[in-house]
């Protein structure tokens, strides 16, 4: 999943030192998408005169003029009214985080500064030059989500995701989480052969996150005893249009949600949610990919 990025200088003068230290903020700036406006460019420049890098700078930056993919430029509502220094610096990278999807910033700005943007995202220099963890737990997701431990920040949105799901974790949290890889999606595939025994999960974990323009696909199998009944419920369901496909039955035992640009694993299908319809998610391991 592509972040919009908001950076400060030192990050993008560590763009172009080579030292390997910086391999991980390099990928993470090349991979993600970063915000920027007029000011916060004057600063870019600025910082690469000083520290004698501008032509590589300037190399770089025309490579990114006009590719919505890589960067993204914002408008700032007000100028700065006070004295230049750290506080005009922190102004200027705040608000234009916050002309961004995200509002992420990423760089070590003095937490006497941050107080006043409390509704963005401050990632240190640190995080984003830490290595992509093999698998998160789901409260690592509440940390990143809460704003409390932002260490597992790029972990939960850069694929592939292993999640370890255990028993008893918040299922709300958890369907929440996995909504933000399908809910954009003009076409939706839920694979699952105990869907009529999974359909309260599937109600109140899946679809209320889908909008009803949205094509989904069932892909189930069912004997020919139920078979019939639950195709004529599961198609247009809840004023959805959706179509079930049967498939072979050796085919009928994975699990997952498709969308336009990602797969989710379920593993034991949609009963991650859980069976008593408390709100507690049962213990799964669950796979996100990038198609």
């Amino acid at each position: 999943m592509r972040l919009e990025l908001t950076a400060c200088k030192e990050i993008i003068r560590n763009r172009f030192n080579m030292d390997d230290q910086y391999n991980n903020s390099r990928n993470r700036l090349n991979n993600h998408i970063l915000v920027l406006s007029d000011e916060l460019l004057q600063l870019w420049e600025q910082d690469a005169q000083e520290n004698r890098y501008h032509l590589q700078f300037q190399n770089w930056y025309f490579s990114l003029i006009g590719s919505a993919k890589r960067l993204r430029k914002v408008t700032l509502k007000h100028g700065w009214q006070g004295e230049d220094g750290e506080d005009r610096e922190a102004y200027i990278v705040g608000e234009t985080a916050r002309g961004s999807k995200d509002g992420i910033v990423v760089g070590d700005i003095p937490s006497r500064l941050t107080k006043n943007y409390r509704d963005l995202y401050f990632i240190s220099s640190s995080i984003l030059n830490r290595d992509k963890s093999h698998t998160i737990e789901v409260g690592d997701i509440k940390d990143v989500r809460g704003g409390a431990i932002l260490d597992h920040f790029f972990d939960i949105v850069e694929t592939p995701i292993r999640i370890q799901v255990r028993m008893g974790d918040d299922a709300r949290l958890l369907a929440d989480y996995l909504s933000q890889f399908y809910r954009d999606s003009k076409h939706i595939t839920i694979k699952d052969t105990y869907l009529h025994k999974n359909e309260y999960n599937l109600r109140h974990y899946v679809m209320e996150y889908i909008p009803k323009t949205t094509e989904i696909t069932f892909r189930v199998f069912w004997n020919q005893r139920i078979k019939d009944q639950l195709t004529q419920h599961f198609t247009n369901y809840m004023g959805y249009p959706t179509l079930v496909v049967i498939e072979n039955k050796k085919l009928s035992h994975h699990s997952y949600i498709e969308s336009d640009h990602y797969i989710i694993d379920l593993g034991y299908r949609l009963r991650v949610f859980g069976d008593k319809m408390d709100g507690r998610a049962e213990e799964e391991v669950i796979v996100v990919s990038r198609k």
